[in-house]
């Protein structure tokens, strides 16, 4: 089956028009959106910034702790570890 003859032409070409132009132009003099942040926003952001500077990693502390297990001074409290694990396991 052929068809002949619908009465379209074909696109030749595609030009912007005047209407899609002048939205351009609202739409740049239109202000942008702002974001302002909560008090308790601005606060966590500055207790990041904090933790920042401090080292994952208490360096003095681990050398305490190996030189009194060198020395074999190094004593554990077996209710504080054994309370230290069930408030860890519990989620206290």
């Amino acid at each position: 089956m052929k068809i002949e003859g619908t009465g379209f032409e074909p696109v030749k070409a595609v030009k912007p028009s005047k209407v899609s132009q002048g939205r351009k132009s609202e739409t740049a003099s239109k202000p942008r959106a702002s974001v302002s942040l909560s008090a308790f926003a601005e606060d966590v952001k500055a207790a990041q910034k904090a933790m920042g500077s401090i080292p994952d990693v208490r360096m003095e502390k681990i050398a305490k702790i190996t030189e009194q297990i060198q020395n074999g001074t190094y004593k554990v409290d077996a209710q504080k570890l054994a309370d230290a694990m069930l408030n860890s396991i519990l989620g206290k």
